[in-house]
């Protein structure tokens, strides 16, 4: 049997992400696949991501089967786990951007650090660091 997960288009984000751009302040964004959470780091100079799975954008159930057979970090290290693309905007900037994109949510902050991931799991509430 096919799982309906895996015959799903892909949500190209483009024209969306493009529109933000050109009307806001854009400190950071990041495709979200091939290394998952891991990526961030990439964009994370001098600071850390602190990330918190909120529940508007709860994990797809395949997501879910495939944590009983994998731990937390690797989940985060290798999938998306429903969160597609990500961007970095300045705090008084969130609510605008948030109205151009509908199906978005804040999932975290950016704080000073070095260069850590921090993620509390949408699985189990487990704090993981990447």
């Amino acid at each position: 049997k096919i799982r309906p997960e895996f015959t799903a288009p892909t949500k190209i984000y483009l024209d969306e992400v493009l529109k933000v751009c050109q009307k806001h302040q854009v400190n950071g964004m990041m495709h979200i696949t091939g290394g998952a959470f891991t990526k961030l780091k990439d964009i994370l100079k001098g600071a850390d991501a602190e990330i918190r799975h909120p529940r508007a954008l709860k994990p797809q159930n395949i997501f879910f089967d495939l944590r009983k057979k994998i731990p937390n970090r690797q989940m985060y290290s290798t999938f998306n786990c429903g969160i597609g693309f990500v961007l970095s905007v300045p705090k008084r900037e969130v609510r605008q951007v948030l109205h151009l994109l509908p199906a978005s949510a804040v999932i975290g902050r950016v704080v000073k650090g070095t260069g850590k991931v921090g993620i509390v799991s949408a699985f189990d509430g487990q704090a993981i660091t990447l």
